[in-house]
């Protein structure tokens, strides 16, 4: 038999590609229950090859070991029977020429990773990847966020549609949420009449009641009685009401077990106020300060505009320091045009979507893009200047979006995006208000930056939001 299909080299593909199958499926995830999600989703490639290295030394080692463990009996029967006898490996130095000839030993051996790779795959159907899918309305996305953030930064994984549907998977949106919902442990509903009134909140309830049959908690955020009218099993699954998010996230930790981190830093100081002052459009605005440290005073341009402001965060954890720049320009943005708080979830997603392709997807990139995928101008683009469009588009910022959220000011939509830029998260806020002296727009953009981990970024979400929400422009 050629050396090249021997037993040892069948034995020794399975245990190198039977991980990388189980990588592609998502089925490591279930299994390793040292993986932290959020670092996976941040660095995907290497947390794969990872896993797949430290799959494939534990299922090499357990075939060996549950080889010989079932041959040396054998060998025993065996010999008193007058039976085949199995050569298996000695304990002393490896020699590979002895290794070659122990076929039937890499036979059962290749048989039995098969089967404990079987085994895995069929247990981890039943097995989720995060610990709670939150279904709520688009309306109430602040409130969730807080929740999630809180979670998130616990240690808790948690499907929340504003880090789970990204610009690369907007495509697949229904398919997501099937996904989320089939491989969570268990839901919580932030319920009200609107909500049931909305089809996908509907949708998802219903998986969560009557497909997947996940346990619930309910927190409901108005006494309607709509959504019980609607889904009489509610009454069966514990329930928190109110809208106080110390409440729910003690409600949910006394339901569940979990430890619940609190935010970083003070989010409001009960009677102190401390604002600072300057301009957009040459008109003066302000922010509240209380908590941060002016590190740049920022310059204002021709227009009479803000750029370049910038403040840290006091009292900080030790993992790392949280930054804010502002800047402020005429608006330009074509998702200028903001939503109301009746907007359907699916049409508010898409503007979120549209909203973060701006930063994500720049016009260079995609001005390049164009030229060098364009049959017209393929064949004609000489080796140089090809070379330096590629070079170019190589050098553009990498930015891996991790979220698109939406923030509520009277009654309308603003947007805001997180995203990791090696090596820091970010989080863009886009507010455009409007000057009723002036009668013009104008577009804030505050970007977030902090050194550290996600889930400890996440930490930090009230304060940023608190900051933004403090803007005031007359």
């Amino acid at each position: 038999m050629p050396q090249w299909i021997h037993p040892i080299w069948a034995f020794i593909g399975i245990v190198i590609f039977v991980p990388f199958i189980q990588a592609r499926l998502k089925i490591d995830i279930k299994l390793d229950k040292t993986i932290d999600l959020e670092y996976y989703r941040t660095f995907p490639f290497i947390s794969k090859i990872i896993l797949s290295v430290k799959s494939s030394i534990s299922y090499a080692i357990k075939g060996v070991v549950l080889t010989a463990a079932l041959l040396i009996p054998w060998n025993l029967i065996a010999k008193t029977a007058g039976f085949p006898i199995v050569p298996l490996p000695s304990v002393s130095p490896i020699n590979w020429g002895e290794l070659i000839r122990l076929e039937t030993f890499w036979i059962f051996a290749s048989c039995i990773v098969l089967l404990l790779a079987a085994s895995n795959s069929a247990k981890a159907t039943h097995l989720p990847i995060w610990q709670v899918f939150l279904s709520y309305k688009s309306q109430d996305a602040e409130l969730v966020r807080s929740v999630a953030d809180r979670l998130l930064g616990s240690g808790i994984d948690v499907w929340f549609a504003e880090y789970q549907i990204i610009p690369e998977t907007w495509e697949q949106f229904q398919s997501q949420f099937e996904y989320g919902l089939a491989n969570s442990a268990m839901g919580i509903a932030f319920t009200h009449d609107g909500y049931v009134q909305s089809k996908y909140c509907k949708q998802e309830m219903g998986t969560l009641l009557w497909i997947a049959r996940k346990p619930v908690l309910e927190i409901a955020l108005k006494p309607d009685p709509l959504p019980h009218d609607m889904y009489p099993q509610l009454t069966n699954y514990p329930r928190y009401d109110g809208c106080d998010l110390e409440g729910i996230l003690s409600f949910i930790e006394g339901q569940t077990g979990w430890h619940i981190k609190p935010f970083h830093g003070n989010a409001s100081i009960p009677g102190k106020r401390e604002a600072f002052e300057t301009y957009c459009l040459s008109s003066p605005f302000t922010i509240e300060t209380m908590g941060w440290f002016l590190v740049h005073k920022g310059q204002i341009d021709r227009l009479g505009c803000i750029s370049g402001l910038t403040f840290t965060r006091s009292g900080t954890s030790d993992s790392g320091q949280l930054f804010v720049n502002l800047v402020c320009d005429p608006e330009t943005t074509p998702e200028g045009q903001r939503q109301n708080q009746d907007t359907d979830n699916r049409e508010m997603f898409e503007s979120l979507i549209r909203f973060s392709r701006q930063y994500t997807q720049p016009a260079e990139k995609e001005k390049i893009k164009e030229i060098l995928n364009s049959r017209e101008f393929s064949g004609r683009i000489p080796l140089q200047t090809r070379l330096l469009l590629n070079s170019r588009l190589s050098s553009l910022p990498k930015y891996k979006v991790r979220g698109a959220h939406c923030l509520w000011f009277n009654g309308l939509s603003h947007f805001a995006m997180t995203y990791y830029l090696h090596p820091v998260w970010k989080r863009k806020y886009s507010i455009i208000l409007h000057n009723k002296k002036l009668d013009r727009n104008a577009e804030f953009v505050f970007t977030f930056t902090y050194k550290g981990s996600f889930r400890e970024f996440c930490l930090y979400g009230p304060v940023m939001d608190q900051f933004v929400r403090s803007l005031n422009w007359d």
